[in-house]
This record gives structure tokens, C-alpha cells and sequence, in this order.
């Protein structure tokens, strides 16, 4: 091995693993941005959905849990927390490959934050009350 040239060092420079292999830091920066898409969609539809349902379509409760929802999520994935609004999107914006990916993770995560948000509210409530049906949860109050 050359005595100036060592692991980590080119030239005599420090020279860093993203510096090295760009490709891999692409992938990586890419998948851990899709990661926090998806988190952020799925926190966002989660407590929207127990929103609507906790204040049984209130209007008030509702958009004051979409703002700040909006301001959570708005400036990291643009806080669609909406399959449709998500849709309408892609097919606005041009497509590529990795947008058509980045949207299909947003779809499921909303789904799946929609879904365990509503069985978690199902379970919460349900299970106190006794109720049978949604019609007969009791409102949650302040």
C-alpha cells in the first residue's frame, strides 16, 4: 500500500463514502426520504381520520385538526392526507418513474392510517360504551 495513500484519503484529502459511491448516497437519501413520506402521510391520515370521527363531522374540530395536520406535514409532503388530492397530483405534475413510486407509498400510507385510525377509535370508544354501531358513540367533549 502507498505510504501517502490510506482508507479514507485520496490525493491527501479527506474523502467521504457519499463522495465515493454517488449511485448508493442517491438510493439511500432517496429511501430514507420515501420512509418519511410514508411516516407523514400515515401520522397525518391517522389523526384526521380519529378526528372526523372523535367529533363526529363537527366542522370546527375538523378543520382545526386539518390545520395543524397542514402544518406538520405541509412543508415536508405537501400534507395531502387524501387519496384523491394525491391522484390529482400525479396526473398534474409530470410523471417519472420515481414520482409514480413516491405517490403509490403516500396512497398506501394514507389507507393504512386511515384504516388503523379508524379501528383505533372503534376500539377506544366500542369497547367503553358498548355501542353497536358508529351512530351510537358518544361525542367526545372538551
Amino acid at each position: 500500500m502507498d505510504e501517502g495513500r490510506k482508507p479514507g484519503k485520496e490525493n491527501g484529502e479527506e474523502v467521504k463514502d457519499a463522495q465515493r459511491i454517488p449511485e448508493l448516497s442517491n438510493c439511500m437519501r432517496w429511501f430514507g426520504y420515501t420512509a418519511t413520506v410514508f411516516l407523514y402521510e400515515f401520522i397525518g391520515t391517522f389523526f384526521l381520520v380519529c378526528g372526523v370521527i372523535a367529533t363526529k363531522g363537527n366542522p370546527i374540530g375538523i378543520g382545526l385538526t386539518l390545520f395543524f395536520l397542514l402544518l406538520l406535514g405541509g412543508p415536508i409532503t405537501g400534507a395531502h392526507y387524501n387519496p384523491a388530492v394525491s391522484i390529482g397530483v400525479l396526473i398534474n405534475n409530470e410523471m417519472n418513474l420515481k414520482r409514480v413510486v413516491q405517490f403509490i407509498n403516500m396512497i398506501a400510507a394514507q389507507f393504512i392510517g386511515g384504516l388503523i385510525g379508524m379501528e383505533f377509535l372503534y376500539m377506544c370508544i366500542v369497547s367503553k360504551s358498548h355501542a353497536k354501531n358508529i351512530a351510537e358513540f358518544p361525542t367526545l367533549k372538551p
